[in-house]
């Protein structure tokens, strides 16, 4: 695994696991400075859950799982390229969630 590969699991763990936490805490009604930077009023007719299953659960912990089996298997190879693929996505849903939702 090259040295860019590494830092780039590593950025990526660390990112969707505060956001992951970041997430739980607004779910749980937690409010601190981690919970409520970059909130935003939902004023899309789109239901929450869509919101919360979709950009918190499913696109964070496949992006942490992925990760961390590329660690594992000590490989970048489909799996690494999976999860910059996954955060482009995430950046393009966040970007459509931010500036038109």
């Amino acid at each position: 695994m090259k040295t860019w590969q590494r830092y780039w699991l590593y950025a990526a763990v660390t990112f969707f696991s505060i956001h992951l936490v970041r997430d739980l805490m607004q779910d749980l009604r937690i409010h601190n400075i981690l919970s409520n930077t970059l909130v935003k009023q939902d004023l899309s007719k789109t239901p929450s859950w869509y919101w919360q299953v979709f950009n918190t659960y499913l696109i964070g912990t496949s992006e942490i799982l992925l990760a961390l089996y590329c660690f594992k298997k000590r490989r970048f190879g489909f799996a690494g390229f999976l999860t910059i693929a996954i955060a482009i996505l995430f950046i393009v849903v966040w970007l459509f969630y931010w500036i038109f939702l």
